[in-house]
């Protein structure tokens, strides 16, 4: 798969919750039931090493012969990237932590290669206590079940960057960047290097990126605003060129979210005063956002600037908590404390 298409699936499973549904022979008007769910975090070390931790759990059937392992180019493993496991009982969870080593300065993708089996008997069970399926589907269903039993394939891929201020599960191209301005600490804001469509909205884009190098937030506010309204109304995704030369394809209504968010980091740097009220609100409607933690360190940001370096440091720590792949928060921490 692609960069490109392997981009273009990752943004309809964002959320960081990874469940897939069973490819079957069944009718296209129903999905067999989701008899695994997959969820992955990622934390980073000062030494370099990043820890991805994948949490398996079976919600309607026990799981057998669960087999995992991960494919990440460059990467230097300090032990076996695989797991095997006999049997996940219905109802619990299971956790592995994949270790390796890899650039400081990194972008790939991360590939989990699962099989597995669910117990047959347990599966029927739950189709046939259903209430929410009808006969005809039960049948159709039951059918099936008895099908599975050899391993199934229920791998999938994520992508994985690495800076030097964070390690998150996302493409480059959603990464958020710390800029300056005249606060005292830097903000994030969402500006990665690169080409933002074609004709008018590459050049705007183009604008936008040399405003916030120029630090004239007034004018990267602007251009955050016609950037938005020149977005093509009748595509669903816009290309993004990164500077590695890699052409991507990012959600349309994505770019909509993160450039409202934009505004309001903007909008926070350029009135302090009012900053605090917009990064709280703003870190509230985020809740369920990737971008969630960027936001967090901006209202941290913002607490210090008004010098409520209390408030500061206890938000930073609970984002740290949450979202161990942002090592620069334990630096910033001690930068506030001094």
């Amino acid at each position: 798969m692609s960069a490109g298409s392997k981009l273009f699936l990752i943004l309809a499973l964002m959320g960081v919750l990874f469940s897939s549904s069973s490819v079957y022979a069944v009718s296209p008007a129903f999905k067999m039931p989701e008899w695994y769910k997959y969820r992955t975090s990622v934390s980073s070390a000062e030494n370099g090493k990043i820890a991805i931790n994948l949490e398996v759990s079976a919600p309607i059937a026990d799981i057998k012969d669960f087999f995992a392992k991960i494919h990440v180019k460059k990467a230097n493993f300090s032990e076996s990237p695989q797991a095997t496991v006999p049997l996940i009982k219905k109802g619990t969870k299971y956790s592995k932590v994949f270790s390796f080593e890899l650039p400081s300065d990194y972008y790939g993708w991360i590939d989990f290669e699962i099989t597995s089996v669910p117990d047959n008997v347990q599966f029927k069970s739950y189709v046939d206590n259903s209430d929410k399926l009808s006969t005809e589907t039960r049948l159709l269903l039951n059918a099936e079940i008895k099908n599975i039993q050899k391993p199934h394939n229920s791998g999938f891929s994520i992508p994985l960057t690495v800076t030097g201020a964070v390690t998150e599960l996302v493409t480059p191209e959603l990464l958020f960047t710390q800029v300056n301005s005249n606060l005292k600490k830097s903000l994030f804001v969402w500006a990665p290097e690169g080409q933002l469509g074609s004709g008018k909205l590459k050049d705007l884009y183009s604008e936008y990126l040399k405003a916030l190098n120029e630090k004239n937030l007034k004018l990267a506010l602007e251009l955050c605003v016609k950037i938005e309204k020149n977005l093509p109304h009748s595509e669903k995704s816009i290309t993004f060129s990164g500077k590695s030369n890699t052409e991507s394809f990012l959600n349309k209504e994505i770019i909509v979210d993160i450039l409202r968010a934009n505004r309001e980091i903007l909008l926070s740097a350029i009135n302090p005063e009012a900053g605090i009220k917009r990064m709280e609100k703003l870190l509230q409607n985020s809740a369920e956002s990737y971008y969630k933690p960027f936001i967090s360190v901006n209202a941290a940001v913002m607490y210090f600037e008004k010098n409520l370096i209390s408030e500061a440091v206890a938000l930073l720590k609970k984002t740290a908590e949450n979202h161990s792949g942002f090592s620069m928060i334990k630096k910033l921490i001690k930068d506030m404390e001094k």
